[in-house]
């Protein structure tokens, strides 16, 4: 059995339509937002509500035994392990194929956070940006009116809201993944071999005499 009554947490009826359910999360979620002096809890409440509401098959789970189908859990440590050997394959395929730039004179832990930190940091950006999208599509729904149930600009809204949503949670979920590769990397040491002498003592360079 579910923590979460869907239908108690957008305060609709049981037949409610998804008209309605959208309506009702709509309602709610202005009032719970974080940027309306809600919390990201009470929101995430309000977003799950309506996910199971409006879709069929979990709705009908949740009716028949109280349940709500969770998302598969994502593995974090798998994906993150995978971002690390992503990186260690791409440096000794870039030397194998070019002889170039041989990894065993680099520090490749520092490489491999730096990359780490130039591609938060750009994951970050897209997810203010997508922020900034968001409240501006919630403020142009928030615009229209209408007495009719069906309200297809409403729905309109709600389904580019979801997609929104989905992006964002996706690009949040790759940036906790770089975060978590370079903790897990941090606790890697690389012993690096020192550069090579391509003049070594007692080698002479021969010269053209003027």
């Amino acid at each position: 059995m579910s923590s979460l009554d869907p239908y108690a947490e957008l305060g609709v009826p049981k037949d409610a339509s998804t008209v309605q359910v959208r309506r009702a999360y709509r309602a709610r979620a202005k009032k719970v937002h974080p940027d309306a002096g809600g919390s990201a809890p009470e929101f995430e409440r309000a977003r799950r509500a309506m996910i199971v509401l409006t879709d069929p098959v979990k709705r009908e789970r949740f009716d028949r035994d109280g349940h709500i189908d969770e998302d598969r859990p994502d593995n974090a440590r798998g994906n993150a392990l995978q971002v690390i050997e992503q990186f260690v394959a791409g440096v000794l395929d870039a030397y194998v194929k070019t002889m170039q730039n041989d990894p065993r004179h680099r520090d490749l832990m520092k490489e491999f956070r730096a990359k780490m930190d130039e591609e938060i940091g750009g994951l970050a950006g897209k997810i203010a940006v997508g922020r900034q999208v968001q409240e501006f599509v919630r403020d142009m729904a928030s615009r229209f009116s209408t007495d009719d149930p069906l309200d297809p600009i409403g729905r309109g809204f709600d389904r580019k809201l979801q997609e929104i949503e989905t992006n964002i949670a996706a690009m949040e979920g790759a940036k906790e993944c770089r975060k978590l590769a370079a903790e897990i990397a941090a606790t890697y040491s690389f012993r690096m071999d020192a550069p090579p002498q391509y003049a070594p003592q007692g080698f002479t360079i021969f010269r053209g005499q003027t």
